[in-house]
């Protein structure tokens, strides 16, 4: 039983390193959704989790999920949009043109 759950858990783990490493080291800003975005969807096409997200003491929230049908979906919480969130669906090839709506 632990070695599964020690297996379940490997991948979340990495993926947590490696972008706290890189908060850490500037290589990922925290403000810069797109950014993000994009880290996390290239995370999701290597690792094979349904969910990764960040969300900061502000209350701001990014996070890409891989849906049932293996499309994923991006979840934008931003302050200045108020508190209706915007849901996205995206891929790599369509994320440079997701921008949320500014009358929200």
């Amino acid at each position: 039983m632990r070695l599964q759950l020690d297996g379940l858990l490997a991948d979340p783990r990495q993926i947590n390193t490696l972008n706290s490493r890189a908060i850490r080291e500037g290589r990922l800003d925290p403000g810069d959704f797109r950014q993000m975005g994009q880290a996390f969807i290239s995370q999701m096409e290597v690792f094979p989790v349904s969910y990764i997200n960040y969300g900061s003491q502000e209350g701001d929230f990014i996070g890409v999920e891989r849906l049932e049908t293996g499309r994923l979906q991006l979840n934008l919480t931003e302050r200045r949009l108020g508190s209706k969130p915007p849901v996205r669906g995206c891929d790599r090839a369509h994320w440079p043109r997701l921008h949320p709506p500014e009358d929200l």
